[in-house]
């Protein structure tokens, strides 16, 4: 019986390991907007990040390729200046082993434009980046032909169901990026779709902050949180005030903390922090937690939320007290 109880206890710790690390170790994205970025995430560890390049060479004042705004307000610019920029961050991501991938994922390429967005991709080729990140069908279509880098779909596509998958999967998409508004359940269908298919694309999913309401689907741009998280006071018709400071289009959430290791025994290849145009001290601070979590959940006594918690007192404060967390405790309204 003690042999027996050795023998299941091993087995056991064995599965576990396997179960947590798979094939290969979950990777963190993180957002970069200015060159001095990646030199704080050198030092934290951070594997992968994704950046876009101004496009003002193409008259391209406010809106850009890389899907966002250029310019949030205060100065919180959301792209490098120039390709100069990107190749230099390219080197040096490269000489720390780091990946760059490469944002353009505007959701609309009016034929127009169509030149410059191929002209803007071979720019960023020739820079050395790693992956593109591509937001349209028109966008597949006209890089499918001649992009021997991998194209990751961006969640600017919003997947509805998982047969989604099996049309990105014609033009050799390698990963797919996946909204907030999931439950871990229909994440998990996605994985087990992909697996029986046997098509080689890897799931991504936010692991902090995104769009408070449908993403990729906002055509607001504005600076965050003046409007969806912004807090508004409501009123009668009479104009008597029913309620202030209510942040009613606020349907946000922010933190995967102790959702991690479920996405990683379900599959979840890479998890990714939204965070162009925010501060560095932020985004940074935020991608140390994570890595931690990811690192630490190898060990299956560790106690993600606690783990934070006990650390980070600010992060109790600023994420658990609203519930604001991603995946979990959400209904299925989706047809995956």
């Amino acid at each position: 019986m003690l042999l027996l109880g050795l023998i299941s206890k091993i087995f056991s710790e064995q599965m576990w390991e396997i179960l947590l690390k798979g094939d290969e170790a979950m990777e963190l994205m993180c957002p970069v907007s200015r060159l001095e970025d990646i030199k704080l995430y050198t030092q934290i560890g951070v594997k992968e990040i994704y950046v876009g390049v101004d496009c003002s060479m193409y008259d391209m004042r406010i809106v850009s390729f890389t899907g966002r705004t250029k310019n949030l307000g205060d100065n919180n610019i959301t792209v490098l200046n120039n390709f100069e920029e990107l190749k230099k961050l390219v080197e040096v991501a490269h000489k720390n082993e780091m990946k760059v991938s490469f944002t353009c994922n505007v959701r609309i390429i009016p034929e127009k434009l169509k030149d410059n967005y191929i002209d803007y991709v071979n720019h960023a080729i020739e820079c050395g980046v790693d992956s593109l990140i591509v937001g349209s069908i028109y966008g597949l279509v006209l890089l499918k032909s001649y992009v021997n880098i991998p194209i990751f779909a961006s969640t600017f596509f919003y997947p509805f169901n998982k047969y989604f998958i099996d049309f990105i999967n014609e033009f050799g998409v390698k990963r797919i990026i996946l909204p907030t508004a999931l439950t871990l359940n229909e994440i998990e269908e996605f994985v087990k779709y992909i697996e029986y298919k046997k098509y080689d694309i890897d799931v991504e999913v936010f692991c902090h902050f995104g769009c408070s309401n449908i993403n990729g689907r906002c055509n607001m741009f504005y600076k965050p949180p003046s409007l969806c998280r912004g807090l508004y006071t409501v009123k009668s018709d009479k104009g008597d005030i029913i309620k202030n400071d209510i942040n009613i289009l606020d349907s946000g959430t922010d933190c995967t903390i102790c959702s991690i290791r479920k996405l990683k025994e379900i599959g979840v290849k890479s998890l990714k922090i939204m965070g162009r145009g925010f501060p560095i001290q932020l985004t940074a601070s935020l991608a140390k937690c994570y890595l931690e979590t990811i690192n630490g959940i190898e060990d299956k006594n560790f106690l993600e939320r606690k783990n934070l918690v006990e650390k980070y007192s600010w992060w109790k404060e600023a994420y658990c007290n609203d519930g604001r967390c991603m995946y979990i405790n959400k209904k299925s309204k989706y047809y995956v």
